[in-house]
């Protein structure tokens, strides 16, 4: 009698792609806040040495900056993503279709750079954005290398070459900033992030460049990354419309006060939900033939986002101040309203955010880009009527205001077109975030207290401690106490 073979356990999708979720959360969250620690320092040298107007012309060259970038590489990374038959051979012209479309845009930025200053009256900007173009050369040719380590999951490797690039971004700017390069200090840290980051990737994935190869898997690749890049310009455009406004109409100086807002109030935000995309894409990608697993997928990564954007909403918005206090000059004070109405703006954005990278694995390309015509419409609209409409001296509170009222709108466009296409209902995704919102509500009730019953004399970094550790001791024992609990009573 031959001894039984014990059968391998074998994972279900579902169960590999929330392993692959909870993997790439981990390494590209922790990358993150190792990055962030770093930059925590960038912010604070440019609010102490920069002046308004420094912060105004950088805002105005990164608005532009990352604009063109949405044109970078036709998109061709999202597409090696999701069609992971491409041979060989493609993959190599693909690479060098994105490497030269990165000096074609090059030459594009450089040439209108004179004429893109004229415009905002600031000459040294043209001086910025010729710097810039020097980024969109070593973007083109990362790509593919990025793909196709998506593709396969990589999220160890997109890490390390993130957080190495990304410090190495940080540590020049200061030093720049410190030796007073001004604004040009920032464009030339993220020319020097650039280089860094196509080093390493074209050290874990090199990729040889060909000139002869198949024209039709090309161009459908091509055809899928358009799509994308269609969305992401669209998310660009109305994602800065509000500095061009800003910049064009009331002046560069406003302009550098609400990007400091915006840098403390919504860049959390943003950073969270980018980690977030990053990883979420690609395993929606991997499980896009089930709607019942991408669905779930969907839920799970959701309530992960939530779950660090809401704690973090709540400390700026009762803490603002002192966190102000604590990396700003006295001179920024005058932000502090910004943050805390962009704070929660941001929530409700990185939500809406998550569901572009469904629409593109799930093969309805066209949704994010009518999501982003949406979403940009609306923003500029409502930008328009604050910096036009608003009382002397408002226009950059009402511009932060137009955030936190659009993007509830787009949500339930969302909520529509997925109920269509994928069957999440808004009830299923409520349902999923709902356990959550109590622990919100008492940890944000135990900062306010906290921060209420302090003494006035603490320092600002004091308060921050102690208002925070009270927050997080909180939201972690109800974490502990329900939310793990209830997971395990129904898994």
């Amino acid at each position: 009698m031959q001894p039984e073979v014990p059968t391998p356990l074998v994972q279900s999708p579902a169960v590999k792609a929330a392993g692959a979720l909870t993997r790439g959360l981990w390494w590209t969250g922790s990358g993150t806040v190792a990055t962030r620690i770093i930059r925590v320092a960038l912010t604070v040298v440019m609010l102490q040495k920069l002046s308004f107007g420094d912060m105004g012309r950088w805002a105005t060259a990164w608005s532009v900056m990352v604009v063109v970038e949405a044109f970078c590489g036709l998109g061709v990374n999202f597409a090696i993503v999701r069609m992971g038959d491409l041979s060989a051979t493609a993959l190599r012209g693909l690479f060098s279709i994105s490497t030269i479309w990165g000096f074609v845009l090059a030459g594009a930025l450089a040439a209108a750079a004179p004429l893109i200053g004229h415009i905002y009256r600031e000459p040294t900007l043209a001086v910025l954005l010729l710097i810039a173009s020097l980024k969109l050369i070593l973007i083109g040719p990362a790509l593919v290398p990025l793909g196709l380590i998506s593709r396969r999951l990589g999220f160890r490797e997109i890490t390390i070459a993130e957080t190495i690039s990304g410090t190495v971004e940080a540590l020049s700017s200061i030093g720049l900033i410190v030796w007073g390069f001004g604004a040009a200090a920032l464009v030339w840290g993220t020319a020097a992030r650039a280089l860094v980051f196509l080093l390493i990737v074209f050290y874990f994935q090199p990729v040889r460049p060909a000139f002869r190869f198949p024209l039709k898997e090309a161009a459908g690749a091509v055809n899928f990354g358009l799509h994308v890049v269609a969305s992401n310009l669209l998310f660009q455009v109305y994602r800065n419309v509000d500095y061009f406004l800003i910049g064009l109409r009331l002046g560069v100086e406003p302009l550098g006060l609400y990007r400091v807002g915006f840098e403390i109030g919504m860049s959390p935000f943003e950073t969270t939900t980018n980690v977030v995309n990053r990883v979420g894409y690609p395993v929606f990608a991997n499980v896009q033939s089930d709607a019942a697993i991408l669905r779930e997928t969907f839920e799970r990564t959701a309530r992960s986002l939530l779950f660090l954007l809401l704690p973090i909403a709540a400390f700026i918005a009762i803490e603002g101040r002192d966190l102000f206090a604590l990396v700003a000059a006295e001179r920024w004070q005058t932000a502090v309203p910004l943050a805390q109405i962009l704070c929660w703006a941001g929530v409700i954005r990185g939500l809406v955010q998550l569901f572009a990278p469904l629409y593109q694995a799930g093969g309805r390309p066209r949704l994010a880009v009518c999501e982003a015509a949406l979403t940009g419409t609306l923003l500029a609209l409502g930008f328009a009527i604050a910096v036009f409409a608003a009382p002397a001296g408002r226009g950059a509170f009402w511009v932060a205001c137009a955030w936190l009222a659009v993007y509830p709108i787009v949500l339930i466009w969302d909520l529509h077109w997925s109920r269509r296409y994928f069957g999440l209902t808004a009830r299923r995704l409520l349902a999923a975030l709902a356990p959550m919102f109590p622990g919100v509500v008492l940890m944000s009730l135990a900062m306010w207290l906290t921060a209420r019953l302090l003494a006035p004399g603490f320092q600002s970094a004091t308060r921050l401690i102690l208002v925070g550790a009270m927050g997080a001791a909180i939201f972690y024992l109800y974490k502990s106490l329900v939310l793990d609990r209830r997971r395990s009573s129904s898994s």
